[in-house]
């Protein structure tokens, strides 16, 4: 693990949330039965989990509970990017909409202010499970939205290994060769950095969108405090000492 204090902007803190495209399975497969057909084979290993056993409205329960984790049956509607400024102040840009292509249009235009503020110094993606979740599905967004992927989250054809110097994923660091996986509250908990999972997790965001009036801005601001927590995990991180 390698996180110098000289390094810090270097790194584009990020996060993202998504939901599903629709709120019921019901809607989804009205709009879209092919793809909904889909879906139910994709969804077919979540019917005998142990939660979903005595629910009536099974395909509903699971639809609303599961597509928003896969960028080909879900959207995104928030992405926060962080930065440190020549002065180590935190820098943060929300992105939110219902709409993702305008999330998506704007995401460019801010990676191109960034860029220009930092001088192309803030190159290395830094975020938590970032590798497998928030990345590829970035990409795949802009793809099925018909656009190309920015090089920065256009890691096709890659190894993992290939991707090391572009990306820190504090999941991937924190397994230490092993296979247990830590979640981000509990990281932040064990670095003594505040927990963003105060007002929800990642598990509510879907309902937190569909069942809340001011749902949108809720996610916006927890998706910020993921990210200001993960700029403070990088400094707790830079003040290792040697022994």
């Amino acid at each position: 693990m390698s996180v110098l204090k000289n390094q810090l902007t270097q790194y584009l803190f990020i996060d993202i949330e998504t939901v599903s495209n629709y709120r019921t399975f019901d809607a989804f497969y009205e709009a879209n039965p092919r793809l909904a057909e889909l879906w139910l084979k994709k969804s077919k290993k979540f019917y005998e989990l142990p939660e979903y056993k005595d629910i009536h409205d099974v395909d509903n329960a699971i639809y609303f509970d599961k597509a928003s984790i896969y960028p080909e049956f879900g959207r995104i509607v928030a992405i926060t990017l962080g930065f440190f400024d020549v002065e180590m102040k935190k820098r943060l840009k929300v992105i939110s909409s219902d709409n993702e292509l305008e999330i998506l249009t704007e995401l460019v235009a801010t990676l191109k202010s960034i860029e220009e503020k930092v001088k192309g110094k803030a190159n290395i993606l830094f975020g938590h499970n970032i590798s497998s979740f928030d990345v590829p599905y970035i990409a795949k967004r802009f793809v099925f939205n018909g656009y190309t992927i920015p090089n920065l989250f256009n890691f096709s054809g890659k190894k993992p290994w290939e991707m090391e110097s572009s990306i820190f994923d504090t999941m991937t660091t924190f397994k230490f060769g092993s296979f247990e996986i830590i979640s981000f509250d509990l990281l932040c908990a064990m670095m003594n950095v505040e927990s963003p999972k105060k007002v929800m997790d990642g598990s509510e965001v879907n309902t937190f969108y569909y069942t809340s009036e001011d749902g949108l801005n809720l996610i916006s601001e927890y998706n910020k405090s993921d990210v200001s927590a993960l700029m403070d995990v990088s400094i707790k991180l830079s003040e290792l000492r040697n022994l």
